[in-house]
């Protein structure tokens, strides 16, 4: 019974509906207005999930004019689509990230590109028109609802979507207009392309991948060690000794470590700030930290550069040297035949170079990938430079190159 008031019962109680409840409380949450060149991710349409970086805004903010890496299928654009679509036989697969190239889509169907402004640049360099989109340096820029279509929150760019953001000249100016129209935005320096744009643009690229390797390093230097490296001390009566590490305690940052084909048996405590990781010339290593991380190969030599060891390892998978600092090394067995797959590329596929030039991938880096064309030439190229996979070629006419 209620205090104070008469005749009223348990059973005479009734949830109330929450459209009738009286708002109480009330939380207002607060966003941090988007910014010129912020790092955002789309939330929905073919681009889902990408990144894309802020280029401008209009209507207090509410719209946003936004660049990002296209997803092109430009096979789509050939077939009979609207007509596969209505039976029901074509199914979507997702086409993978690569820069728009206008020769590509012209010599597929040419009346189906054209060159025309934005309406929201009618000043700078004309757009290439093609699938209603606009692209511009092989990227797609779109205007989108800032609330809809973008995500803002706790956006962290990886190394290699980072890699995709480079600025690119447009292959396709050849003529001498476009030249001098290229030539009068880089120096006024527009900010959907022009030269300024773009110097400013490498420095925040830079500053966002020292960012991002300066979290991996400080990962990293939380535990340096474990149990089983080969570590030397730098300071103290016992400079200069390599010892195995036996234990580590990371509370107190203290390793137990046992002197390295040395008389001395006995098991010694040392602060891990006085140690650091020691390699051996020739030993087999593993990469686990850095950006190439997950290769293994042999040390060839060790070298001093500032204070800090760096190896130079011959890696197993591509035959190729890599500078690596000592600290992402780990003594190891292991042998790896490069990274899984490269932004969809995986080992032994087979690859557009250009029109007429094939290849098959053969190594895959951490930033490139190595490749055999059909004219038996060996390069190192971005996936972006490729026109896609062709594993399975569709067609009763479709030919190789042997």
């Amino acid at each position: 019974i209620v205090q104070g008031l008469r005749q009223m019962y348990v059973n005479s109680f009734a949830q109330i509906p929450v459209a009738e409840m009286t708002t109480v409380l009330s939380v207002t949450v607060k966003k941090k207005p988007l910014t010129r060149g912020q790092w955002v991710r789309l939330r929905r349409g073919p681009l889902k999930g990408d990144l894309a970086v802020v280029v401008d805004l209009f209507d207090g903010g509410q719209r946003a004019f936004i660049k990002a890496v296209p997803r092109p299928d430009y096979t789509a654009v050939n077939a009979d689509v609207e007509g596969k679509k209505k039976a029901g036989a074509l199914q979507k697969v997702r086409p993978p990230q690569r820069l728009f190239d206008a020769q590509e889509a012209m010599a597929i169907k040419s009346n189906y590109l054209k060159r025309a402004h934005h309406p929201l640049d009618s000043v700078g360099t004309p757009f290439d028109v093609w699938d209603n989109q606009y692209f511009r340096d092989g990227f797609v820029f779109r205007e989108v609802n800032v609330t809809t279509f973008l995500d803002e929150v706790n956006v962290k760019p990886t190394i290699e979507e980072l890699q995709m953001f480079r600025p690119r000249k447009n292959k396709n100016n050849n003529d001498d207009e476009n030249d001098e129209d290229d030539a009068e935005n880089d120096e006024n320096g527009s900010v959907l392309g022009g030269g300024g744009a773009n110097v400013s643009f490498v420095k925040e690229l830079a500053q966002q991948i020292d960012s991002i390797v300066g979290e991996e390093e400080e990962k990293d230097s939380m535990n340096p060690f474990v149990p089983g490296d080969l570590v030397m001390v730098t300071k103290g009566e016992m400079r200069n000794l390599v010892a195995r590490v036996v234990a580590v305690n990371d509370a107190t940052r203290v390793a137990k470590i046992m002197p390295y084909e040395n008389s001395i048996t006995t098991v010694m405590e040392f602060e891990m700030d006085l140690l650091r990781k020691h390699i051996f010339p020739g030993s087999h290593v593993k990469v686990v930290g850095g950006k190439y991380q997950g290769q293994t190969g042999r040390v060839v030599n060790v070298n001093e550069s500032d204070g800090v060891s760096v190896a130079a390892v011959l890696t197993d998978g591509i035959n190729s040297e890599i500078q690596c600092n000592v600290s992402h090394l780990q003594l190891s067995s292991e042998v790896t035949s490069g990274q899984g797959d490269l932004m969809g590329y995986e080992l032994y596929d087979l690859v557009a170079v250009n029109e007429s030039e094939m290849a098959v991938v053969v190594g895959v880096g951490a930033e490139k990938l190595k490749i055999i064309t059909n004219s038996d030439a060996i390069k190192e190229v971005y996936p972006q430079e490729l026109q896609g996979k062709k594993n399975f070629m569709s067609g009763p006419r479709a030919s190789g190159f042997d």
